[in-house]
């Protein structure tokens, strides 16, 4: 089946999270004794992982935040002597500080590293889920293999 259509769709890093899941979950006739044996470890990995993704993209939001307050500063910074009604020019400052961040290509960039962070992230809870679930299909293997013995 043709799936070019979906090429460089993924970023790069949960790409190469799929490839090490795509090799961590395969079982052959082979290799099942070694999978039966690294399960509690492949769940730890995919632990860590989840951590460290999840850690990182709390420093991306914290980041992205103080850089949209950074803007809102510099604005502030530059219309202080028009303020004259703090309560009006404040609903009003915060829609400039909207409309100037959405043309601003670094506030773009946050957006779109932060919407491929949560993609990293939910697929790591699906690894997360297929390893707890991993020693069933390892079992699995092993009765099936004990049938085709008989």
């Amino acid at each position: 089946m043709d799936r070019s259509y979906v090429d460089n769709i993924l970023s790069s890093r949960l790409d190469q999270y799929m490839l090490e899941l795509k090799s961590d979950i395969k079982i052959t006739e082979t290799n099942l004794h070694e999978k039966v044996l690294e399960r509690p470890g492949l769940a730890a990995k995919w632990g860590r992982y989840s951590y460290e993704e999840e850690r990182y993209l709390k420093k991306m939001k914290d980041a992205f935040e103080k850089y949209q307050q950074s803007v809102a500063a510099t604005l502030y910074n530059n219309k202080k002597s028009a303020i004259v009604n703090a309560s009006s020019n404040t609903i009003l400052m915060n829609k400039q500080v909207k409309d100037i961040l959405k043309s601003d290509k670094t506030y773009l960039k946050f957006i779109d590293e932060i919407s491929n962070q949560e993609d990293i992230i939910r697929f790591i809870g699906e690894a997360k889920q297929l390893m707890y679930s991993f020693g069933y299909d390892c079992k699995n293997a092993i009765e099936v293999m004990k049938l085709e013995s008989i």
